[in-house]
């Protein structure tokens, strides 16, 4: 699982924030998260700022300090998983 190396990353502080939008994550891929993040003094939600466990399965995590700021940073951008819903039309 790709994602859990950049969760490594985010709780030993080689990273202060890391954002998972990609291709869907099932549930057994984001549940362990929300432990291993806030252990180590960090946060994680889904991009709307709610549990994340309950979300879409998008991740912001972060050091914890920097994470309403990412949250405003991602606010109003789309959810969506579909590529071409993203395209902006150029």
């Amino acid at each position: 699982m790709a994602s859990m190396g950049c969760i490594v990353d985010l709780v030993t502080g080689r990273a202060d924030a890391v954002v998972i939008a990609g291709p869907p994550m099932g549930y057994e891929d984001v549940a362990p998260m929300p432990v291993i993040v806030s252990e180590a003094g960090g946060r994680v939600t889904d991009l709307s700022g709610g549990p994340v466990l309950e979300g879409d399965m998008t991740v912001p995590a972060t050091n914890g300090l920097l994470h309403e700021a990412i949250l405003a940073l991602v606010k109003g951008l789309p959810h969506s998983r579909d590529l071409y819903a993203l395209d902006d039309g150029v």
